[in-house]
């Protein structure tokens, strides 16, 4: 039962062995209700994510991570089920929710473990009623689109089988064209899609050869409309012959005075990096030509691609360190976990750092989370592969999770982060509540129908005042985590059923909670003896008595004072207060309620029985 319908994203792949690249599909998606103009506003939320800067720059790098390892689909190497978590974790956040208007927001049920396809099954192997979509992300800024009517469509009109199909080619199957506002609505969407590029029949067969036929021979299939090359490096073909000798013989002289009277002017200030970024190894004579370069623009400052040593880096930042918002050191071999410890000790303005292929192993991070926790406090972004990969269970020492009882829709509503910033604690709580606050009455469209929800909330990096949900900058995928019922970190607990004439009045509640697990098993053992009846006169007398401490149960003002002792820097008075709004209207609206220790046992007893039947 069901709309069925499969997502798959391709990229341009060279195969082990090989020197030529060809299309692949990297990561495939399942949903059970979609079509019509569903997959057209999914495709869209899904283009606008890739078209981020932020995020093209984490697709691209995961893109590289699997060139030149496997074959091309069916042939061996062959590809893992799931190669590509990152892209497939955007993919799944397009398709199962939105947020953009939160008082008309979009969720479907599901887990992304459950959701997602094996990467290399074929694209008319899904169960599917209602065709595919399929996006070329081999070039993120500039990706491409079509849908595809793989067994026929439960439509309206018929279409083609097997050929791509625009987005008024697919919608107007379902919704011939027509006068009325109705119809309106659907080319506004068929509208939203006019200026994306349409991935042609080739590029299919090229993906899945025998599934798509194209006689190569008498059929010229026209690629260059659509352009999948990744913008290169343009500065070689720039760099002024005269500056290269310069900077290499004041390099050699161990003398760059003249060059960095030269870094004010814009144009030389990029010729010069980009020669200095050619250095390998970096010389130390080109450290204080470096730092005037950084000088130039100290709250955000990319040495991707330098093989700088961490000596060199703690120097070279060493002028600008007090205001680097934002530092980039992917694609160095030198960036250990050494070199990440520097520049969190040094740089206390640091919000967000990048590290993408370096020598910074998991298990590196792993320790320093647990063993100094209070080294990320000011952070509020590490881009890094460990921190961006799908996991079943949490592989990293819980420091905040949002953790929710079950929805109808199947799964544990809920996301561990590995440090805690106030600042992205606030903006997650606020993205993953700010529905039940907008909710006018009851509803079974909320958010916990969706429990990959709390993790698309919580993956977001930190947004400015005027930035949309849509054009997001996704900065990790909050694994899962139970680990704050063993007393690891804290987390916010939340129990809402939306229709709670279901369960009766005043089980709503939430709570920001860190647990006492000695005292919680205590009290479960008491429980356990009053309810079997022990002869044990002081347990059979303790069966109505008054819960004790369970651990610490916090509002909202009480939580961030607690951070505020411990050091950590507070988000602004602005974010608080719109969270603050959103949970007084939640309290009125949803008549949800401050947790009691009361709660607590029957909570985590409700979590752990649901989790039995999740992904």
């Amino acid at each position: 039962m069901g709309q069925r319908h499969q997502v798959f994203a391709i990229a341009k792949l060279i195969p082990k062995g090989d020197t030529k690249a060809y299309y692949r599909c990297i990561a495939a998606w399942h949903h059970q209700w979609c079509y019509g103009t569903l997959p057209l506003k999914a495709a869209r939320r899904f283009l606008t994510l890739l078209q981020q800067k932020d995020n093209a720059e984490i697709v691209l790098d995961e893109i590289c991570r699997v060139q030149n390892k496997f074959g091309r689909w069916r042939k061996k190497p062959e590809l893992p089920n799931l190669p590509c978590s990152y892209i497939s974790f955007l993919m799944g956040s397009a398709w199962n929710a939105d947020m953009d208007d939160p008082a008309d927001p979009y969720f479907h049920r599901g887990t992304f473990l459950g959701s997602i396809l094996d990467a290399d099954m074929g694209s008319t192997r899904g169960d599917n009623n209602d065709g595919i979509t399929v996006i070329d992300v081999s070039n993120p800024l500039k990706p491409a689109y079509c849908f595809v009517s793989v067994n026929g469509l439960e439509s309206a009109e018929e279409v083609p089988d097997m050929e791509p199909l625009s987005a008024e080619q697919y919608v107007r199957a379902y919704y011939p064209k027509e006068d009325g506002p109705k119809d309106a609505s659907v080319q506004n969407v068929i509208d939203a899609l006019a200026d994306e590029s349409l991935i042609t029949l080739q590029m299919l067969a090229e993906a899945w050869p025998g599934e798509y036929i194209v006689d190569f021979e008498s059929k010229d299939v026209d690629e260059s409309s659509h352009d999948t090359s990744v913008a290169s490096d343009p500065f070689p073909s720039l760099v002024d012959l005269t500056l290269g000798t310069a900077l290499e013989q004041g390099i050699s002289a161990e003398d760059t005075s003249d060059l960095e009277n030269l870094v004010w002017q814009p144009a030389k200030a990029v010729l010069i990096k980009a020669t200095l970024q050619k250095q390998n190894p970096f010389p130390d004579a080109g450290v204080s030509l470096l730092t005037q370069v950084v000088l130039q623009n100290p709250k955000s400052v990319d040495l991707s691609g330098f093989s700088l040593t961490t000596d060199q880096l703690v120097s070279v930042l060493s002028a600008a360190k007090k205001d680097i918002n934002t530092l980039k050191l992917s694609r160095n071999s030198n960036v250990t976990i050494e070199t990440v410890k520097a520049v969190l000790t040094d740089c206390p303005a640091l919000t967000r750092l990048v590290l993408l292929d370096t020598s910074v192993k998991a298990v590196d991070l792993q320790t320093l989370f647990k063993s100094d926790p209070q080294m990320f406090s000011h952070l509020h972004d590490l881009i890094h592969p460990y921190l961006l990969t799908a996991t079943k269970r949490a592989t990293y020492a819980n420091a905040f999770s949002f953790i929710s009882v079950p929805g109808l829709g199947g799964g544990i509503p809920i996301a561990s982060l590995p440090f805690l910033n106030p600042a992205k604690v606030v903006q997650g709580l606020t993205d993953a509540l700010i529905v039940y606050a907008e909710m006018d009455r009851p509803s079974f469209a909320g958010p916990d129908q969706c429990s990959l929800f709390p993790q698309v909330a919580f993956g977001s990096a930190l947004r400015t005042e005027t930035q949309r949900w849509s054009e997001r900058h996704v900065s990790s995928f909050p694994q899962v985590s139970f680990d704050a019922f063993q007393g690891e970190g804290w987390c916010f607990t939340l129990q809402n059923d939306p229709m709670h004439w279901l369960r009766g009045r005043g089980l709503n509640f939430y709570g920001f909670l860190k647990f006492d697990v000695p005292a919680i098993c205590a009290e479960v053992e008491r429980q356990k003896k009053a309810k079997d009846g022990a002869s044990d006169t002081n347990a059979a007398g303790d069966e109505g008595k008054e819960i004790g401490p369970l651990g610490i149960i916090y509002d909202l003002d009480e939580f961030l004072a607690a951070m505020e002792a411990e050091g950590r820097p507070l988000p602004t008075e602005a974010a608080v207060n719109k969270l603050r709004d959103i949970m007084e209207a939640m309290k009125s609206k949803q008549d949800i309620r401050l947790m009691k220790q009361s709660d607590i046992i029957p909570f985590i007893q409700t979590i752990y029985e649901g989790a039995q039947f999740s992904d």
